[in-house]
């Protein structure tokens, strides 16, 4: 799975990194590379904590945040 934030996105490579939190309406959160995967990782975090479940997260070559060296 993933890029999660993809360097290849038309709307990455626009600057739209916005949010709109539920049940805000439609109030757009405008958040940065760094946040934006850390509230992707929230998400997922939540979704599975019900779950006994393992995530093993794999870095792409094509993400937009990620540590050097890439395999």
């Amino acid at each position: 799975m993933g890029p999660f934030l993809d360097a290849k996105s038309e709307d990455l490579q626009e600057g739209d990194m916005s949010y709109i939190e539920p049940g805000a309406g439609s109030e757009q959160t405008f958040l940065d590379y760094n946040d934006m995967m850390m509230l992707l990782m929230k998400l997922i975090r939540e979704e599975l904590s019900r779950q006994s479940t393992q995530v093993i997260l794999v870095p792409s070559a094509r993400e937009i945040n990620h540590i050097y060296p890439l395999p």
